[in-house]
């Protein structure tokens, strides 16, 4: 793959025009051997490999709403995260939210694919795309993830040159990452709070009644002297 690989920007873009997200706090491990920039760390080595500037590259991450990239020595693989806002993120807030019949009904709208399928990691929705591409640097597959958290589009995508393995793929979406993803920790430690809460109200609610018993009796016996 050349430099115009990197250049084609995916189908992945939601019902209108998106804006940049003004934060993305996201946690991801490329493979060995691939080279990463993301915002504040140098993007020279990044950038030589895909024959652009390091202000080449920072700017069209910048007016992409690009907050990581990688890729490897060879640039037959890529890897990219964007993250944007849209009027879609806006309405739904998190993906997970949506049923699994409402999200497969608006794949071909969320993603520009006709289909997808609805994976899911931590308790986060995602929708998966995979498709052939081809243009002048040549043949490639792209596989992406695409989500709403946080009422913002994160989108996931693998660049991989035809012919070469795609097995990277998993391992990096396991270790994909942030702060605004639906954890089931959270769904967790929510029950665990409500049932804390129940235990408390139900031990005072006995201490009332054994106190109110005591009294009572406290109160029959004076009564009867």
């Amino acid at each position: 793959m050349i430099k115009k690989i990197i250049c084609a920007l995916s189908a992945v873009l939601m019902l209108t025009a998106p804006v940049f997200a003004k934060t993305a706090d996201i946690k991801i491990t490329p493979p060995k051997g691939f080279y990463s920039f993301k915002s504040g760390q140098s993007a020279e080595n990044t950038a030589k490999i895909l024959g652009m500037t390091s202000d080449e590259l920072k700017n069209y991450c910048s007016e992409n709403g690009i907050v990581f990239i990688a890729v490897n020595e060879d640039n037959t693989k890529q890897i990219r995260v964007s993250v944007t806002e849209s009027e879609f993120s806006s309405s739904i807030g998190n993906l997970t939210n949506l049923s699994d019949d409402k999200i497969t009904a608006l794949i071909p709208d969320i993603t520009g694919s006709v289909s997808g399928e609805i994976t899911e990691k931590d308790g986060q929705r995602f929708i998966k795309t995979a498709e052939a591409l081809s243009d002048s640097g040549g043949e490639y597959s792209v596989i992406s993830y695409v989500t709403v958290a946080a009422k913002k589009d994160y989108i996931l995508s693998f660049y991989t040159a035809a012919g070469t393995s795609t097995d990277y793929t998993g391992e990096v979406f396991d270790s994909f990452s942030s702060e605004d993803f639906y954890k089931e920790a959270d769904e967790k430690s929510y029950f665990v709070y409500v049932i804390i809460a129940a235990i408390v109200l139900l031990v005072l609610g006995s201490v009332y009644i054994i106190f109110t018993l005591v009294r009572d009796i406290k109160n029959d016996r004076e009564d009867n002297t």
